[in-house]
């Protein structure tokens, strides 16, 4: 799509569970608790191998990722975390960087029946429309997640229907549906 240089920013490591939806991770990435940043700069790597990835293994809070977060022309947020989605908001709309806000969940129930399937592609066009403005965030939710960090781990499980103990279900399917969407408004923007 003619991008010259990608700015991944993720501080986890890759987890047996997220071999069903996480692009290029193999078990190897799980024994060597590789970065999810390094597969993705890998993939893309192998797509383009002229391409410029910058890969930071820190979280977005950090002031060096800030800090290169603020130089992008447009960012694309894949996050479980609702405190995340509120700083990538703030961060588009303050600097006028269009932001592509990507998620997907299923929600089961005890017996893991699943109650929803859901995903959405929504995005924050500065001077025009945020997710605060389509009612989009659920601020109380990023609130707890501030407070207490394990509610930040039971909302991550949540979101992906494993419960305690358990493993994700197969959401690379819409997973991809929904980077489908967020590359064709993408190519709009563009």
């Amino acid at each position: 799509l003619g991008v010259g240089h990608l700015i991944l920013i993720d501080p986890d490591v890759v987890e047996r569970s997220n071999l069903n939806r996480l692009v290029g991770a193999t078990h190897k990435d799980v024994i060597l608790k590789r970065a999810k940043v390094s597969v993705a700069k890998r993939v893309a790597r192998a797509v383009n191998p002229r391409i410029k990835v910058t890969a930071l293994k820190r979280s977005i809070f950090e002031e060096q990722a800030m800090k290169r977060l603020k130089e992008v022309d447009i960012i694309f947020g894949c996050t479980d975390s609702n405190i995340t989605r509120v700083l990538l908001n703030q961060l588009s709309v303050q600097y006028l960087i269009p932001y592509l806000d990507l998620g997907s969940g299923i929600e089961t129930n005890e017996n893991k029946d699943i109650n929803l399937v859901c995903a959405q592609a929504r995005t924050v066009i500065p001077g025009e429309w945020c997710l605060g403005c389509i009612n989009g965030l659920k601020y109380e939710e990023a609130a707890k997640e501030l407070i207490d960090p394990e509610v930040l781990k039971d909302l991550r499980e949540q979101n992906y229907g494993i419960g305690k103990g358990g493993f994700a279900p197969q959401v690379i399917w819409l997973n991809a549906v929904v980077s489908n969407l967020a590359i064709a408004e993408f190519m709009n923007m563009i």
